[in-house]
């Protein structure tokens, strides 16, 4: 499923270095838990299963989160179960935000 470019926003992590205070990376930031601090004169980023992650926003105050770090990894040992629930809940979520 393909939204609109107005409708979505895409942070990929390889460019991480050109994120700035965006309102996209404030959500980002507030909604994964992840946060940034400087370790010798370094930028680095912490915190948990947030890489890949979807976060919908149909309301302001709560967006939908999904995590896909752990279905990621389980599928990688063959239990397809949890990614394909994870990606079942993002269709469904996305025809209803949309």
């Amino acid at each position: 499923m393909e939204l609109p470019a107005k409708k979505r926003r895409e942070l990929a992590w390889s460019q991480i270095k050109g994120f700035s205070f965006l309102l996209v990376v404030i959500v980002f930031q507030h909604w994964t838990g992840v946060h940034k601090y400087s370790l010798r004169g370094k930028v680095k980023w912490d915190g948990a299963e947030f890489n890949p992650i979807a976060i919908i926003s149909s309301h302001w105050w709560k967006p939908k989160v999904l995590r896909f770090w752990q279905p990621f990894k389980d599928f990688k040992h063959g239990r397809q179960e949890p990614v394909r629930k994870v990606e079942a809940q993002l269709f469904d979520t996305l025809k209803v935000a949309g």
